[in-house]
């Protein structure tokens, strides 16, 4: 059999994604004849496909040597070098590709999605305003164009290209979430939160919440949200039902769900308790899957007025404090009104919205984009930065979270945040805290380093501790109270304090986040 025939079979094997054989393949084609450099290519390609992406640069540089004018060669070395990490070679390889092919659309726009991912973002815009001239059609890279200009803090013409994309067709939840992103950094908030509520009610319905949406929802959304879990997160859906049962929001019928979830924390022993999540196994989650990190059921705050803030605040004197001080830090007890206070309660003890429980520690959160986006929150959202527009600036409300934390776990580690300002408040009765002058909010006087990205500001623990070491940086201890909030500027290092509260479902700590503006802003 002759070099061409065996190169087609392996082809034909990797076309039909047989990588092994087509993988074997072209290794035959190349043990006699070095020099085929569609051969070196595409056994470069197909082990990049196959999880070994170092070995397939081998080969797809050889190929490159031997084909310098081949686009379509340096093409798939660009992805090979993106998919190492190597953005800049990745960039690069993408123009030379492009510029060999008179202006290749797919390579420019693979060049464009390099530099945005090195936040080279002037030169990411140049290459993808190239390929839309190409190639004005192709709805993927109107998306990837709509990420780069939203990480330039031009969130009108990232929705102006992420509504490009649905029209030619490109309809998934990520887009639309993004699309939602960008709609609330120019205070387009209630438009965004219908279009979070329409991606979460596509894909977590459950028979309870939308019964008409429910068989189209869980696993099949490609999400391994349905997949995993945690004991915490057990644990906390368990006495959740439970509470929702014994108000009569849930029938007395549930309580075979609820030993489902029983069985499967009781054969979770010798798995982490504080965190972090497993994979279950197919006969694990069978017995669940109707309900888990589903909506069963999602409460709808009732309208408050005429005030959702605390009468008796008085919010000049407060914005006054925060300026003068230059901390970066304000506390004010009683800021929310008994009305919003309660419903505020009723929506995070009720709703089955916490889906976020990826966390060390244990705590589990409910998010913007995932369920937490009442008008009653939207609304609190406005009235502190229409009190404090000293504090708030012009900074639109970026993203919002409650988490909800086991009574005998840990909290947040130390971290900075995303944003220019931070609004944390809890909503949990006083009564429920066994230690009275702690539970609340540890803040560092120190900010983190501009330069820091966020991976190292939001999660490298010894990175922060040295630094707050060796800057002397003092703690400011913020004592747990229901309805205080702390207000702080974003870049100061923060941890949850020490927790000792009641070990039972109404009393745990719930704290709410929202982020306002953006770093450096």
């Amino acid at each position: 059999m002759t070099n061409q025939a065996r190169l087609q079979i392996a082809l034909d094997d990797h076309r039909a994604g047989r990588l092994p054989q087509a993988i074997a393949g072209y290794r035959d084609v190349l043990r006699s004849e070095r020099e085929d450099a569609t051969a070196q290519a595409m056994l470069g390609v197909a082990l990049a496909q196959s999880g070994a992406p170092g070995e397939g640069l081998k080969h797809l540089e050889r190929s490159a040597a031997l084909a310098p004018d081949d686009a379509g060669l340096l093409e798939n070395l660009g992805a090979c070098f993106y998919q190492l990490g190597s953005r800049v070679a990745a960039g690069v390889t993408y123009l030379r590709s492009a510029a060999l092919a008179t202006g290749s659309g797919n390579a420019l726009a693979a060049a464009g999605a390099s530099f945005i991912a090195m936040k080279a973002l002037p030169g990411a815009l140049r290459c993808l305003r190239r390929a839309l001239a190409v190639s004005p059609a192709e709805a993927k890279w109107w998306v990837v164009a709509g990420e780069g200009v939203l990480d330039s803090r031009r969130p009108d013409a990232a929705i102006a290209c992420f509504r490009r994309a649905l029209d030619l067709g490109f309809d998934n939840g990520h887009l639309v979430n993004r699309l939602a992103d960008a709609l609330t950094r120019i205070d387009r908030v209630e438009q965004a939160a219908m279009l979070f509520e329409g991606t979460m009610a596509r894909t977590r319905a459950s028979r309870w919440y939308r019964p008409e949406l429910a068989a189209g929802a869980g696993p099949a959304s490609g999400s391994d949200s349905f997949l995993v879990t945690s004991v915490p997160k057990l644990r906390h859906d368990i006495l959740q039902f439970e509470y929702l049962m014994r108000r009569g929001i849930l029938s007395s019928s549930f309580a075979e769900m609820v030993d489902r979830y029983r069985a499967l924390l009781s054969g979770s022993a010798g798995r982490a308790v504080d965190g972090p999540c497993f994979f279950m196994t197919e006969a694990e989650r069978k017995p669940i899957e109707e309900t888990y990190n589903r909506i069963v059921h999602l409460y709808r705050a009732k309208p408050v007025g005429p005030d959702v803030l605390g009468r008796s605040v008085d919010w000049a004197s407060a914005e006054r404090r925060y300026v003068e001080s230059g901390a970066g830090i304000l506390v004010v007890d009683d800021v929310l009104s008994d009305e919003a206070l309660i419903e505020l309660r009723r929506l995070c003890l009720e709703s089955t919205i916490w889906f976020d429980d990826r966390h060390l520690g244990g705590y589990l959160g409910a998010l913007l984009r995932d369920g937490f986006c009442d008008p009653l929150l939207l609304r609190i959202s406005r009235e502190l930065a229409r009190r404090m527009p000293a504090v708030f600036h012009e900074h639109a409300l970026a993203q919002m979270w409650a988490y909800k934390y086991d009574s005998g776990l840990e909290g947040t580690a130390l971290h900075a945040d995303s944003a220019a300002i931070n609004v944390n408040f809890w909503i949990t009765p006083d009564e429920a805290n066994l230690s009275k002058d702690r539970g609340g909010l540890i803040v560092f006087d120190q900010r983190a380093p501009a330069e820091w990205e966020f991976e190292k500001y939001n999660n490298d623990q010894p990175a922060i501790r040295q630094f707050l070491a060796e800057s002397g940086a003092r703690s400011v201890v913020v004592p747990y109270r229901c309805n205080r909030v702390v207000i702080f500027h974003s870049d100061l290092f923060h941890r949850t304090d020490d927790l000792a509260f009641k070990d039972d479902y109404e009393s745990r700590r719930i704290n709410i986040t929202m982020l306002f503006g953006g770093r450096g802003e």
